[in-house]
């Protein structure tokens, strides 16, 4: 039977070859020429790690170190400078890409430019009236040549039309905007009126016709054609509803005659005729509102009174040609 034997055992930190053969028991040892390939190669390592880090040349790293046999580091001294010229590589291709990506970049900014700019200018190709409305004239014809200050359609709005219509200033205090009303008449259409409102009155009165200017809006119709029935440039009257009277006493307003600043009228007594100073008020249309000299029934002469004086002998028509006082 064998007889067992105790030892101490530890664990060699490293792996490799020895330089020098094992000591033997009971020898001296020192720790210069026992060291493992793993420690050598640990400094070998990192001294060629300067290559990458300080960029230091393989050839001068190798100058600095230790005497070491070439056999024992060469294997990894070729492998660390191949992943040194890997990683310059890498490094030059990253710059490289990182630069086409810059050069991508403004080509895009530019293309995006080019974009918009072609955008205005696609707008700009097409005409597109401001307002909504009918084009009632046209200037140019297509291929002429325009500028920028060319006119080259006329659009107008046709839903509702405006009026400007001079009324005496004596009669400003009794309108309203948008409270008096206005029945308008054209010629384009005899016996109907168009009824609206006076939307505004200007500010000014002009000093040559004592007239002051107000602004109605109408509401445009259509006929049975679908056709606007008013037109710009259009000439209309208007007749301004600026009080309303009942029981009012009226005459046909040709009826009366001015002389010396006050009105006549021939009033009818028999066969002869005799003059009456009347007191007027409003007007409306043909008719005149008579305030003081006339009474309700009695009868005027409508035609012809130009040439009659008071007592003067008449043969009084009655019908169309003669009128009387109407409440």
């Amino acid at each position: 039977m064998t007889p067992t034997v105790k030892v101490f055992v530890k664990r060699i930190e490293g792996s490799g070859l020895l330089r020098s053969p094992v000591a033997g028991e009971g020898e001296r040892t020192s720790s210069s020429p026992v060291e493992s390939h793993a420690r050598r190669a640990a400094l070998v390592t990192a001294d060629l790690t300067q290559v990458g880090v300080h960029g230091s040349s393989c050839s001068s790293v190798l100058r600095s170190l230790p005497s070491i046999p070439m056999h024992e580091y060469q294997p990894l001294f070729d492998e660390l400078c191949a992943a040194i010229d890997r990683r310059r590589r890498a490094e030059a291709e990253l710059n490289a890409a990182r630069a086409r990506t810059a050069q991508a970049e403004a080509a895009v900014g530019q293309a995006k430019a080019a974009l918009q700019l072609a955008e205005v200018t696609l707008q700009e190709a097409f005409l597109k009236s401001p307002l909504t409305g009918v084009v009632c004239a046209r200037y140019v014809d297509p291929g002429a040549m325009v500028g920028p200050a060319t006119a080259i359609v006329c659009v107008q709005p046709m839903e509702k039309m405006k009026f400007l219509v001079a009324v005496p200033g004596e009669i400003l205090s009794r309108i309203s905007p948008e409270q008096t009303t206005v029945a308008l008449r054209v010629e384009a259409w005899p016996g109907r009126e168009f009824q609206s409102r006076i939307s505004k009155v200007y500010p000014s009165v002009d000093p040559a016709t004592r007239t002051a200017t107000v602004e109605i809006i109408v509401d445009n119709q259509r006929d049975e054609h679908g056709e606007y029935m008013l037109r710009p440039g259009m000439y209309a009257t208007a007749r301004l509803v600026v009080e309303r009277k009942e029981n009012a006493i009226t005459v046909p307003a040709d009826a009366l005659v001015r002389r010396l600043g006050k009105y006549l009228a021939f009033v009818v007594e028999g066969s002869v005729v005799r003059t009456r100073t009347v007191e007027v008020g409003m007007r409306s249309g043909e008719l005149m509102e008579v305030l003081r000299g006339l009474s309700v029934g009695e009868e005027i002469v409508v035609s012809g009174q130009h040439r009659l004086t008071d007592g003067t002998a008449v043969e009084p028509v009655r019908g169309d040609g003669a009128g009387g006082v109407q409440q």
